[in-house]
């Protein structure tokens, strides 16, 4: 078995109580059967707070965990030791994509400390690897394609990255990016392409010349049609600042640039490959603008000062709740990238 861990993969420790924004709330929590087993062996006042027929832990009126205290720490965690979390609370927030082989390792933004760690980063994200001796096999499973999207990742990277070209540029390219990647999914024999070689093959000019901002409105409007989102102040929120007229690029924090770019790395370190399983590449490199287009926006409609620390924690805040209200939801997710294949960032 392959690791592919994001490089500040083990940097990570929760805060716990520390926490401004407990994962053990807003959110249901399910329990694995091996966890639901033991829970089951100690019996007892335990089984109170667990729903056994949806085999989740019960919630508060607040939306709290039956087994938060109120000093944000774990009933279960402190009597029963870490052994005893569930899978859910065990890895959160840590997120796995799982291929034929090979596990890729990322942290999820939704928590406070996982986006305060992505853009602390310095420098590009890459992928640290191990492995071991296990091994298994998934029926149908396209190798050839797999392959394919790992290659020309790295080759997203480096135009993610291409600190020669402008964030405003960078929108057009990488769409551009995405189409070509899209044309040879469909029609090429892709055991005979080479990645490194695809960009100067074809322009990078993309089918998409219209406005973003109006694609970010249209979207957001489309997503309150077909998600569920799990916290209304979020959504007036975003209403509020997307209904403002749109404010002007900041000129005192030319680092943001940077911090756009490592957003848009994450989205497509987390998410690209999984498109071994759909065979549309361009949807998640849509998806993962439109992520990042969204949280820019509403960020840039909030920011009130131009302060470099206030700015950051203003964007770590955004980045995070918007992620709560997208990553840890199959359902949102699904829907999001339906219309992003269906209705975002078609020709101009």
């Amino acid at each position: 078995m392959e690791y592919y861990k994001i490089n500040y993969y083990d940097q990570f420790k929760c805060l716990a109580d520390k926490c401004p924004e407990t994962c053990c709330a807003g959110w249901q929590i399910v329990i694995d059967e091996e966890s639901l087993d033991k829970y089951k062996a100690i019996g007892g006042s335990l089984l109170e707070g667990i729903d056994l027929e949806q085999e989740c832990f019960y919630q508060d009126r607040e939306g709290r965990c039956a087994f938060l205290r109120k000093d944000n720490l774990c009933e279960i965690y402190k009597e029963c030791g870490a052994s005893y979390l569930c899978d859910t609370c065990r890895m959160y927030p840590r997120h796995v994509e799982e291929f034929e082989g090979e596990r890729e390792l990322t942290i999820s933004i939704s928590c406070p400390e996982g986006i305060r760690l992505l853009l602390a980063q310095e420098k590009p994200l890459f992928f640290t690897h191990t492995r071991d001796e296990e091994t298994e096999f998934f029926e149908e499973f396209d190798t050839v394609l797999y392959r394919f999207l790992k290659e020309t990742r790295k080759e997203l990277l480096r135009l993610i990255y291409d600190s020669e070209i402008s964030y405003s540029e960078l929108r057009g390219q990488l769409l551009g990016a995405g189409e070509i990647l899209q044309s040879y999914t469909d029609e090429e024999d892709l055991e005979e392409v080479e990645a490194a070689n695809l960009w100067q093959k074809r322009s990078l000019t993309s089918d998409f010349a219209g406005d973003y901002r109006r694609e970010v409105r249209g979207g957001w409007k489309l997503m309150k049609v077909h998600c569920e989102f799990r916290d209304p102040g979020f959504v007036q929120m975003a209403d509020q600042s997307l209904a403002a007229p749109e404010r002007k690029e900041t000129k005192k924090l030319p680092e943001f640039d940077f911090y756009f770019r490592q957003l848009l790395a994450y989205f497509i370190l987390s998410y690209y490959t999984g498109a071994a399983y759909s065979a549309n590449p361009l949807a998640i490199v849509k998806m993962a603008l439109f992520n990042v287009e969204l949280i820019r926006s509403l960020w840039q409609a909030n920011l009130e000062c131009e302060q470099p620390e206030e700015a950051r924690e203003l964007l770590e805040n955004i980045s995070s709740s918007y992620s709560r209200e997208l990553e840890h939801s199959w359902e949102n997710m699904n829907a999001l990238e339906d219309l992003v294949v269906e209705e975002l960032y078609l020709k101009g």
